[in-house]
Order: C-alpha cells, then structure tokens, then sequence
C-alpha cells in the first residue's frame, strides 16, 4: 500500500491527547452502555465498589500512550513526554493506522460493530494488530541493521509509560483491555483480548536473532 496523501505529525501534551481519548470513546461507547456495563463489572468482581471504570481508562492513557493518529483530523499527533529516541517506533504504528484509515476506513466499520461486542473485538483487534505488526518487523529490522540502537528500548523502560505504575495499579482485566498506545481508538475498550507487545521487556539477543516475518503485497491490482 501506498500513502494517497501526505500525514501532519503535530507533538502534544497529556491534557490535549486525553481530551481526544475521551471524545474518540464517547462517539462509539455512550455513556449509557459504559455505565451498564460498568456496573456489570463491578457485581462479577472485576471491579472494586466506587470505582470508576472511565477515570481509570484514561488516567491508563495519560501514562501509556505515546502518540496517536486522528481519523477525524486525518494527524499523527506525537506526546511531548515521549523519549525522541523511540519515535521511529511511533511513526510505524501510528503510520500504519493512517495508511489503514485512507485506503480501508476503519472507523466505517467501528460504526457498523459499536453494538456487536464480538464484532467490535474483531475490527478491534485486526486494526491494532496491524500497527503492531508492522511495528514490531520494523523494529526488528531496524535493530539488526544497526540503524536503531538498543538503547532506545532502555529509555523506553525508563520512560512513564515503561514504568507503568498506574498501569501495575490497575485491575488485571484493565490491563488485558489497554491496548497500549490507542486502546480508545478501536471501538470497545474494555476486555478486549491481547497479547501485550512490550518490546523493551524482550531480550534484546533475541531481537537481533529475530528472522524477519514477510509483509504481503496489499496493493490493489487493477
């Protein structure tokens, strides 16, 4: 796939990206069912009495998200708290969404799951399992030309985000549920299922021993 049009990258702060987490939740999870289901977490144990399920989401995204790509405003939008050494990691997952959301148009098929939990779990997890993927071959690359340097996924792990220390605090199935950098930007937020990529908990001789996984040609064939 090709870019159709050149992506704006603009760096912001915590306050400006959780005003976009909050709004991105709210079009495809009205309060009325967050707080139905709210509540249903709370009577099977999975979430203490008082608390609150949304202030924990976000105060999870003001800690763990680096960056993030706006359908609506069409801009990769970068945390200023962020270490500049991962950025690279960033732009190709960032990136990916935006090459995903101008060719394929995920939040068209957000609209048309919002109320199928299953199916919002499967939009949902093809459309940040893509970023990942793509991610996670570049960063391998990337190491094992010598083009990144493995310190940059040390300054990730002393970063907020590495520490994770609201991330640590957090129900286990919050946990499950995050999905890392846009966890509100697909759909249905909690419960979603995933295995976490955290690159810098991996080794870093396996990374570099790591055989590189081919990426289809998706380009359209006329």
């Amino acid at each position: 796939l090709r870019f159709l049009r050149p992506v704006p990258v603009k760096v912001v702060n915590d306050a400006t990206a959780r005003s976009h987490f909050e709004a991105r939740v709210r079009k495809f999870w009205p309060e009325e069912k967050m707080k139905l289901e709210q509540t249903a977490y709370r009577q099977i144990g999975l979430m203490p009495e008082g608390s609150d399920f949304m202030e924990g989401l976000f105060s999870l995204l003001e800690e763990q998200a680096g960056g993030y790509y706006d359908p609506d405003e069409d801009t990769f939008y970068v945390l200023d708290d962020m270490p500049k050494s991962i950025a690279p990691m960033l732009m190709a997952h960032e990136l990916t969404h935006a090459l995903d959301d101008q060719h394929f148009s995920p939040d068209t098929l957000f609209t048309e799951s919002k109320d199928d939990f299953d199916r919002s779990g499967v939009v949902s997890a093809v459309v940040e399992g893509s970023g990942t993927l793509v991610m996670s071959v570049f960063l391998i690359k990337e190491l094992q030309a010598g083009r990144m340097k493995p310190s940059a996924l040390q300054d990730l792990a002393e970063s907020e985000a590495g520490r994770g220390a609201r991330l640590k605090a957090s129900p286990s199935f919050m946990q499950r549920g995050l999905l890392a950098v846009e966890a509100v930007e697909v759909g249905h937020p909690p419960l979603q299922p995933r295995v976490p990529v955290v690159p810098h908990q991996v080794p870093i001789q396996a990374l570099l021993v790591l055989p590189f996984l081919p990426l289809p040609d998706l380009t359209p064939h006329e």
